[in-house]
């Protein structure tokens, strides 16, 4: 299957939430079993080969809350959404 024709399937399979197809592709991502190792490297090779500086904490916070100004002189407002993670037992008992 060439990659066009893949990306137009999966478009159209995301578009509609009422689909048998889209219900099934959301089942098995989020049924995937992953072994605690995988799980933990790639938490933790996040910043991998970076060391954060200040300046780079600093940059990070000023873009946030220039973005953050933009989206609430058009009519944004600030609200907390859980953090959408697959099941794992490295989780459980966590509040993130």
């Amino acid at each position: 299957m060439e990659e066009a024709e893949l990306s137009e399937v999966l478009r159209s399979a995301i578009a509609n939430p009422e689909t048998k197809l889209y219900k099934h592709m959301i089942s098995a991502l989020f049924s995937q079993q992953t072994s605690p190792i995988n799980e933990y490297m790639f938490d933790t090779d996040m910043n991998r080969g970076h060391n954060v500086t200040a300046t780079d904490i600093h940059t990070a916070m000023h873009v946030e809350t220039t973005l953050e100004n933009l989206f609430q002189q058009h009519g944004a407002s600030k609200l907390s959404t859980p953090t959408l993670m697959p099941q794992n037992m490295l989780y459980e008992g966590m509040l993130i």
